[in-house]
C-alpha cells in the first residue's frame, strides 16, 4: 500500500487486511508518518513489523530515517539524491539500491524502474539474514546517535539555550518602541 500523506486510512484499512489471519500487509509511507502508526501490536514504529522505508534520497527522507532507525530501499530520482544513495548503501550500509543508475527530467525522460527491481532490493532488505541484521543494527546506533544533541544537555539542546538566552538580552537591552494605537 502507498501512503504517502494520508496515512490513517491507510492505517486503518492495513489492521483490518491484518485481522484476517495469514494475510500480510506492507505500507509503504514515509519514517515522519511511520511515527503515527501503532502497530495491531502496539508496538513502536522500530518494532520488526517495519522493515524498512523507500525513499528517493532526499535529504530530509533520510534524516527521518536513520532518526527513526529502520533501514531504507533507495531509488534516487535526479542530482544529489545519487550521492546520498551512495553514502546510504555503501558508505554506512544502512540500506539496499533498487537499482536507478540515470536521474530524470520529467515525464519523458524517467527511466522506470520494474517489479522485480523493487521485489529484489525489498527481499534483500528485509531477508532476514546475518547481512540484513548488521543494517538494521547499523541504522538503530545511527539513530541512537540522532538522538543526543536534542536530549537535554547535547550540543542542540545547549545551543538553543544560548540562543534564548542572546534573544533575552538583546529584548531586554533594545525595547520595543511604544506603538502608537492602544
Amino acid at each position: 500500500m502507498m501512503a504517502q500523506g494520508h496515512l490513517i486510512p491507510m492505517t486503518d484499512i492495513a489492521k483490518l487486511f491484518a485481522l484476517r489471519q495469514g494475510v500480510q500487509v506492507s505500507i509503504v509511507t514515509t519514517p515522519l508518518n511511520a511515527t503515527r502508526i501503532t502497530s495491531t501490536t502496539g508496538d513502536d514504529p522500530g518494532h520488526p513489523a517495519i522493515g524498512g522505508f523507500v525513499t528517493h534520497c532526499g535529504w530530509n527522507s533520510v534524516l527521518e530515517s536513520v532518526a527513526a532507525g529502520v533501514p531504507m530501499v533507495t531509488w534516487s530520482l535526479s542530482a544529489e539524491q545519487f550521492y546520498y544513495e551512495k553514502l546510504i548503501t555503501r558508505v554506512l550500509r544502512i540500506g539496499v539500491e533498487v537499482g536507478a543508475q540515470v536521474g530524470s527530467n520529467g515525464v519523458e525522460g524517467r527511466l522506470v524502474i520494474g517489479k522485480e527491481e523493487i521485489k529484489r532490493a525489498v527481499a534483500h532488505l528485509m531477508d532476514g539474514g546475518d547481512e540484513a541484521d548488521e543494517r538494521r543494527r547499523r541504522v538503530r546506533e545511527l539513530g541512537k546517535m540522532a538522538e543526543r544533541p536534542v536530549e537535554k544537555g547535547g550540543s542542540s539542546y545547549k545551543d538553543l539555550d544560548r540562543l534564548i538566552e542572546l534573544l533575552k538580552r538583546c529584548a531586554a537591552s533594545h525595547p520595543a518602541p511604544a506603538t502608537m494605537h492602544k
